[in-house]
């Protein structure tokens, strides 16, 4: 039973990802970008206004706490991408420039 829990919130927050829904590109989306942020799989590079939601309702923007969620102080070290839809490691999302060191 907790393992279909488990994956059914899964899926349920992986629905509820808020996105801008616009994939096309205006100079003012270039400057609200985050800089040496994209998905390891298909490059997409966030804004700041783009959002993620933990399974505690928190909605986020998860690179601006390096994946902690901000209500519960769980650690995301995956994140899903907004655009394709790929989970990947949340540290892969930073360009090799901005790695923790």
């Amino acid at each position: 039973m907790l393992l279909v829990s488990s994956a059914i919130l899964l899926a349920v927050i992986s629905l509820v990802l808020v996105n801008r829904g616009n994939t096309t590109e205006t100079k003012d989306d270039q400057k609200d970008d985050l800089p040496g942020i994209r998905c390891p799989i298909c490059k997409w590079r966030p804004s700041r206004s783009d959002m993620w939601m933990c399974e505690c309702g928190e909605v986020w923007n998860t690179f601006e706490t390096r994946g902690e969620c901000p209500g519960c102080q769980k650690k995301w070290h995956k994140t899903q991408c907004t655009q394709c839809g790929s989970w990947s490691d949340h540290e892969d999302w930073y360009e090799k420039n901005q790695q923790r060191r």
